[in-house]
């Protein structure tokens, strides 16, 4: 008996039902319209991918747009960015070689080492360095705190005075107080020079611009350097200072005028300076600023000679 061969009818899968396309379908699932596209044979839409170039201008313009608003009125930066650099700087070198004075010095100016003045904040020299009676680091050393010359505790301070007042005035900083010396002294030009006693007389300066400024001061033995960093000046802009000695008044009390006189006059005498600090624009003198009228002793045995003229930084 012929066995009776059952049939099988196959019918053909749908197209969506072919491994190839359900594997496709399953890798893509998470994929972007574009690949589901490719795998389904479905025409893209046009808003399931936007154009890359439409996305690319949006973004430039958010940027253009953040970027008007960051600037301040007439289109400058409000937060410009700057390299610092000196403004301003003065050496003061003494023939002195007192150990006790330089280690005075050197404390004072890493005293006032770093110190930054915010926009129209203001410096004062006795609130920094303080009475040096008080501080026990500060040694008895030659100072002249009237017209002769004696052991100080802290002697050497106005040394580093001096040169922060004259480096002040070439960086175009505020002078708010100085006082002169009663007499001359060989690290600062005549009238140019700042004394230092507690409670009596101080230096003050104020910063007037519109960004910080610092000062840094550095102390080798007997020589100081005191730098103001800031902001570049105005291109052209020079500040310097300078003396001029007006007359003579001998031990007698005449006067005598200064100009032409011969310096071997100067013992045992008095000089009056007129200090000045001259502001300059690309080489023209635009102003002439009045600092001070001092009057000092010269005494017979100093080896400083008063005259006048301007301050070289390098001094």
């Amino acid at each position: 008996m012929a066995q009776r061969q059952q049939k099988y009818h196959h019918r053909k899968p749908a197209p969506w039902q072919s491994p190839l396309i359900i594997a496709l379908l399953l890798a893509c699932s998470l994929a972007p319209p574009v690949y589901l596209a490719i795998a389904t044979n479905t025409p893209l839409v046009a808003e399931e991918l936007p154009d890359s170039s439409s996305s690319a201008s949006s973004d430039s313009d958010q940027q253009t747009d953040t970027s008007n608003e960051d600037d301040g009125e007439g289109g400058e930066d409000a937060t410009e960015s700057y390299e610092e650099t000196v403004i301003g700087e003065y050496r003061a070198v003494s023939q002195g070689t007192d150990r006790a004075r330089a280690q005075n010095i050197g404390l004072t100016a890493a005293t006032i080492d770093g110190i930054k003045l915010e926009p129209q904040a203001s410096f004062s020299f006795a609130e920094t360095v303080g009475d040096p009676d008080e501080n026990q680091n500060f040694q008895d050393a030659p100072a002249i705190p009237g017209d002769q010359a004696q052991l100080t505790r802290g002697g050497g301070i106005s040394q580093v005075t001096s040169a922060l007042y004259i480096a002040a005035l070439t960086s175009g900083l505020t002078i708010d107080e100085r006082h002169p010396h009663a007499v001359t002294v060989d690290y600062a030009p005549v009238g140019l020079d700042a004394a230092y006693v507690f409670g009596t007389a101080d230096l003050r300066i104020t910063n007037p611009y519109d960004y910080p400024v610092t000062i840094v001061a550095d102390a080798v033995e007997q020589t100081v350097i005191v730098r103001i960093i800031g902001h570049p000046l105005q291109d052209g802009l020079y500040f310097e200072p300078v003396a001029k000695l007006v007359e003579y008044q001998t031990a007698d009390g005449s006067s005598v005028d200064a100009t032409g006189v011969d310096p071997a006059l100067q013992e045992e005498s008095y000089c009056v300076v007129e200090s000045s600090r001259l502001h300059y624009l690309n080489g023209v003198l635009t102003r002439t600023e009045l600092l001070s009228l001092d009057t000092y002793q010269v005494l017979e045995d100093s080896s400083v000679m008063a005259t006048g003229g301007g301050v070289d930084p390098t001094k």
